[in-house]
């Protein structure tokens, strides 16, 4: 979706732009000669501001609509990423109770975990290899 919005916004600009209807006329140009050779020149800028006027308005636009997209396809994302993270989080907590390390106990407000000899034992003798020097 993100990819279309940029696409579209991107033709109308290079639509507009590269049109030969669209070349900028300027209302006046007045040249100036000094007495040292140089020359420079100043005109009537108005349509070419307002042009990157117009540019800058589509480009933040361009950028509001992308991300209120993005925005909602990560909330989307996070939520089924939720869905899963607790389905696993109970698979886990299912693995240690078959394990015995964890004894699980049903309460009125769900399920209660505590941890088992077999699993106090299990931590030490991991807490102790990771002290040894390897």
């Amino acid at each position: 979706m993100e990819l279309a919005i940029i696409l579209v916004v991107a033709v109308a600009i290079a639509y507009s732009l590269l049109l030969p209807s669209r070349s900028y006329h300027f209302h006046e140009l007045s040249l100036n000669f000094y007495p040292n050779g140089v020359v420079d020149f100043s005109t009537d800028m108005t349509a070419v501001v307002r042009s990157l006027s117009v540019l800058a308005l589509l480009t933040m636009a361009v950028g509001l609509l992308v991300g209120t997209a993005m925005g909602l396809s990560s909330l989307n994302l996070s939520q089924t990423a939720r869905t899963i993270g607790k389905a696993t989080v109970e698979e886990s907590m299912e693995l240690l109770v078959k394990s015995g390390f964890v004894r699980g106990l049903a309460t009125e407000g769900g399920a209660k975990y505590e941890i088992t000899n077999t699993g106090l034992r299990f931590l030490e003798e991991y807490q102790s290899l990771k002290r040894t020097p390897a």
